[in-house]
């Protein structure tokens, strides 16, 4: 099974596409998570992704070790 397969969509017709995701829409999906485990879990995943601007497959693909904290900022590796 694809890591991503549960995100994908149905091809766009040509010309036709989503509006990106916002910082204000991004923090309502944030907000909407449980305060357990997996909530805050889903909230890392998130954040770490749309602060990264990675793809689907980027983001499956990070290790933790690919992740360096600097002072109050994080690096990918």
């Amino acid at each position: 099974m694809r890591p991503c397969a549960a995100f994908a969509e149905p091809a766009a017709a040509p010309g036709s596409r989503k509006a990106p995701t916002v910082a204000d829409k991004m923090l309502g999906m944030v907000a909407t998570a449980p305060d357990k485990l997996a909530g805050l879990r889903d909230q890392a995943l998130l954040l770490i992704g749309f602060g990264g601007a990675l793809r689907c497959s980027e983001l499956v693909a990070l290790n933790v070790e690919d992740i360096q904290e600097t002072g109050q900022n994080f690096t990918f590796v």
